[in-house]
């Protein structure tokens, strides 16, 4: 078996075990170094394929795992701002209805925990020991 073959057929089986998990975009990414490969099988142009693949299959993964991460952190943003007490179920679900991401999350636990310290600030404000508080004007 010549050493062409070898590396074919190495190429082959990363191709076939990395394949089926790649989206569209990430196999359009990894086709022109395939077909180098095929049109002038080398060591180089393996290695170039076999890279291919793998960062192919790498940013699928981390898409993935990106992808979950945000869901489970706008689920936590969302448990948080649905323990706020006051907003209304019309509001609520406006902020609810973004996109799903990590920043998303994270921006509704940071609002939830807004509304909770104004709510707190407003109670102490109301209180009966806030009547007796003075607040005297800075002097310029």
């Amino acid at each position: 078996m010549s050493d062409a073959a070898r590396l074919g057929a190495a190429l082959a089986t990363l191709a076939v075990r990395t394949w089926p998990a790649l989206s569209a975009d990430a196999r359009s990414s990894v086709l022109p170094a395939l077909d180098g490969f095929v049109t002038s099988p080398s060591p180089s142009r393996f290695v170039l394929a076999a890279r291919a693949l793998a960062d192919a299959r790498r940013r699928m993964r981390r898409e993935r795992l990106d992808a979950l991460l945000g869901e489970r952190t706008f689920a936590r943003g969302a448990t948080r701002l649905e323990a706020v007490g006051f907003l209304d179920d019309e509001l609520r679900a406006q902020l609810v209805a973004q996109p799903h991401d990590a920043a998303a999350g994270r921006r509704l636990g940071a609002l939830a925990a807004l509304l909770d310290a104004h709510a707190e600030l407003a109670a102490r404000l109301r209180s009966v020991e806030a009547a007796h508080v003075t607040i005297e004007p800075r002097p310029d």
